[in-house]
């Protein structure tokens, strides 16, 4: 999924969330079409395991980096660099991305990231919350081919679990950090005020913080504050 762009702009690299495709995440929330028309150039491919991805079902979660990285490498070709927004799994993506040296990785846009990786306590059998969300996702993505896919995601996750406090805490967010967002009510994800102290704690970055009133995990992606705040940090 592509458009062109203003000449000499980074394109921009939309990674989505588990269970879920491009479309279901950035088409129809309208975030392609607001970054199409602010003249940017996106690329939104289904992850693997996902939508219509033909990418190999991962078997680690250094699969699914080096698939996004490779992604990266593609879309970077004619201007060198990138911008890359990420939501809830593909947050954690994108955020890893973002500390690879040869990713081209300008700007960084982070929505909905993992307090913790939800999905290796979903692999290890932990009941709560946020995996009973999970599971219920998984089951609702279709056939047993679908279900199988995702499962196979899942597995790639526990592999090498992302736990994004742990992170945060231990090293702030990535320097090419611009923005961070997430729902008053999302119960999964690090709230914007705690990534924003450590990068001011770490010196990493200054990102704008973005708290979407009334809206949880998943509500958020269609807010029009969000949609509006995306382009703007990833603007000129």
């Amino acid at each position: 999924m592509t458009a062109t762009g203003q000449t000499g702009q980074p394109p921009v690299l939309l990674l989505h969330g588990f269970a879920s495709t491009a479309e279901e995440t950035f088409g129809q929330p309208g975030w392609i079409r607001a970054l199409e028309q602010a003249g940017r150039r996106v690329i939104a491919p289904d992850l693997p395991g996902h939508g219509s991805s033909e990418a190999p079902l991962p078997q680690t979660r250094a699969d699914l980096l080096s698939w996004a990285a490779d992604q990266a490498e593609a879309a970077r070709r004619e201007t060198g660099s990138v911008d890359v927004a990420g939501y809830s799994l593909g947050s954690t993506l994108a955020w890893e991305l973002a500390l690879m040296p040869d990713a081209g990785v300008r700007r960084l846009v982070l929505a909905g990231v993992p307090r913790r990786d939800h999905l290796a306590d979903l692999a290890e059998g932990v009941t709560n919350e946020s995996t009973l969300f999970l599971a219920k996702a998984t089951d609702a993505a279709g056939d047993d081919e679908a279900q199988r896919r995702l499962e196979a995601v899942v597995k790639a996750a526990a592999e090498d679990p992302f736990n994004g406090a742990e992170r945060l805490a231990a090293e702030g967010p990535p320097e090419q950090l611009v923005l961070v967002a997430a729902g008053s009510q999302d119960q999964l994800a690090l709230m914007p005020a705690e990534v924003k102290a450590a990068a001011r704690l770490f010196g990493t970055s200054d990102p704008d913080g973005l708290v979407v009133q009334g809206r949880d995990h998943v509500s958020v992606l269609p807010s029009r504050e969000l949609r509006k705040a995306v382009v703007d940090a990833l603007g000129g």
